[in-house]
């Protein structure tokens, strides 16, 4: 595990904070919809998330380059965080 994402686990809930709020954005919920995941069900899913997966969720936010391929990025974002809650659900 990265450092990073250790130092940040302490702040998880903000951590949380912050991704409530990226995924509150239209254009988010828009690509929700269209990979056919309702919002509340995507919502469910982060909050079924560890500390370490929520930091490691909000890295890749903060570091999401400005400008440039976002909608890109939103999806690689997304499918991290489909990847990490099957992940959750195979191993529950």
């Amino acid at each position: 595990i990265d450092t990073t994402v250790i130092l940040n686990s302490a702040n998880g809930h903000d951590s949380r904070d912050k991704i409530k709020s990226f995924m509150a954005r239209e254009d988010v919920r828009a690509i929700f919809i269209a990979q056919g995941i309702s919002p509340e069900e995507a919502q469910a899913r982060i909050d079924s998330l560890t500390d370490v997966e929520i930091a490691d969720i909000s890295y890749h936010i903060e570091n999401l380059p400005a400008g440039g391929d976002w909608i890109g990025a939103v999806i690689g974002i997304l499918v991290i965080v489909l990847l990490i809650v099957l992940i959750v659900k195979i191993v529950n």
